[in-house]
């Protein structure tokens, strides 16, 4: 056994007990973080910058993302502690690199350049993904250096009474929220700005699935297990309407945590396969449904979920759902995955003309203040603040912490504003992990993982992120002290009571 806890009353004890042994707790040398990967990426980013040219993107982002996929295996199945420095660095190697990457081998060109096909001198498509992957090596180093991890070696996710309540909570509300709020391809909106009742299930819908997959994996053979297994596969499918890219975040989380609650994934029995297969069907089949539903909404002006399904029930009784489904995903991800093009063309603005000079940030957290402390605020989106301050006129984009950090200061942006706000994010979960329950800590754990991993996330979301994790730590101190009932054999009746 990995982890003996010494009391069943008392799980946090176990928590404190536990000692990984020695070939399980084999932690990687800080220097792949601190030396080695930065200063590949370092070297690729300026060889980029110096010589920029179609070949150049192409070898620069597959050694980008050659190191972001090993950040990620790492993440899932060596690493023993958790930085969410790391998190956000591999974040944004796999969905800035890695994306550009994908795009420069699908993406038929008839012999251009993939800077020309994004309306972008090649010189600057090449600035900005060098921009990028320098980012990323700021992050490894100084997250490396002074960052302490949200989650270190000697840690453990204890499967307590109390996270099984959480998680109960959120099966039994997830399911009615989805109900009320209006369903929209790739997220939910219920009045203005996706109201309370849409805001709530974004903190609540993932995390749920999250706790409750890792609760199933660790639950012993029984009914037990049969009820959460019914519950996981329900909230998985409820999940497929709120975009791919929360399936395979939600996914990806979900493999990593289950390891530091001790399913050991390096031990492949016949049921880890049956999961793992089970699971890579899953997210296969949850993407094409993704893609199908999203055609089934053009064909109405504002598609409702039931008309969607609809117009997919049709798709598919005339055999054409699967050739739509394959057809539209293999177009959408083609091009989908370009997300640096708008960033690139910001960092060639911002070395001509004036930054935003911090103009962005100020709204961005004035916007994450709500509104009944700012009654007047004005509402502009990042996109209307760039338009303004290099006199563009930018539809909706790829908005990121790296984009808010080049409107506003440049290159110098890009490097400082990803560190500063993870660090802020890092320092609000341990100060959980100090101050509140464990399982409370667990939750606003996943919850900074779900931010540090998505690329694009704007300022204004991971402010809002941060925010309520604060609140909803405060609602989950009270949930686990309110009274808990039993329902168990009455000694020499053989009743329930």
């Amino acid at each position: 056994m990995l982890w003996t806890p010494n009391s069943e009353a008392d799980p946090a004890a176990g928590v404190r007990a536990w000692q990984p042994d020695h070939f399980s707790a084999r932690a990687l040398p800080a220097s792949r973080y601190v030396l080695y990967f930065p200063l590949t990426l370092s070297a690729i980013a300026v060889l980029m910058w110096l010589m920029p040219s179609d070949g150049m993107l192409g070898f620069g982002c597959f050694v980008a993302t050659g190191i972001g996929i090993s950040l990620l295996w790492d993440f899932l199945f060596r690493d023993h502690l958790v930085r969410l420095t790391r998190v956000s660095a591999m974040g944004f190697l796999l969905g800035y690199s890695g994306g550009t990457l994908n795009t420069w081998l699908t993406l038929p060109r008839a012999g251009y350049s993939l800077a020309s096909r994004a309306g972008l001198m090649r010189g600057e498509l090449c600035h900005g993904v060098a921009a990028t992957i320098l980012g990323c090596a700021c992050l490894l180093v100084v997250g490396e250096l002074l960052e302490v991890p949200v989650l270190d070696i000697t840690d453990r996710i204890a499967i307590s009474p109390g996270l099984k309540r959480i998680a109960l909570s959120g099966i039994v509300l997830v399911p009615p929220i989805f109900t009320a709020v209006r369903l929209k391809q790739g997220g939910m909106t219920s009045g203005t700005h996706g109201g309370v009742l849409a805001v709530l299930l974004d903190f609540l819908a993932i995390p749920t699935v999250i706790l409750s997959t890792i609760i199933f994996l660790m639950e012993k053979k029984g009914s037990g297990r049969l009820l959460w297994g019914v519950a996981v596969v329900l909230l998985w499918l409820l999940q497929v309407n709120l975009g791919r890219r929360n399936l395979v975040y939600a996914a990806v989380i979900t493999v990593a945590l289950a390891r530091h609650a001790g399913y050991q994934w390096n031990k492949l029995s016949f049921r880890q396969i049956l999961v793992i297969g089970i699971g890579t069907t899953f997210l296969f089949l949850g993407f094409l449904t993704y893609e199908l539903l999203r055609v089934a909404s053009y064909a109405h002006k504002e598609a409702s979920y039931a008309q969607q399904l609809a117009t997919a029930g049709r798709w598919v009784e005339e055999g054409r759902a699967w050739k739509i489904a394959i057809t539209s995903t293999q177009q959408n991800v083609e091009g989908r995955t370009f997300v640096v093009a708008w960033f690139s063309d910001l960092l060639e603005l911002s070395s001509t003309m004036p930054t935003a000079h911090g103009r962005d940030l100020f709204i961005q957290t004035e916007d994450a203040i709500p509104k009944q402390f700012i009654p007047n605020k004005p509402v502009i989106q990042e996109e209307g603040i760039a338009s303004e301050q290099f006199n563009r006129n930018y539809p909706d984009q790829a908005n990121s912490l790296m984009t808010a950090g080049v409107i506003d200061f440049g290159l110098a942006g890009v490097m400082v504003y990803p560190l500063v706000v993870v660090f802020c994010m890092s320092y609000v979960v341990r100060t959980l992990k100090k101050l509140m329950d464990h399982e409370i800590y667990v939750y606003g754990f996943v919850i900074s993982l779900m931010f540090s991993i998505a690329t694009e996330v704007t300022l204004t979301g991971y402010e809002v992120a941060i925010r309520n994790i604060v609140i909803i730590a405060i609602g989950l101190y009270v949930l686990l002290r309110l009274p808990s009932f039993r329902i168990k054999a009455e000694p020499g009746r053989g009743g329930l009571s």
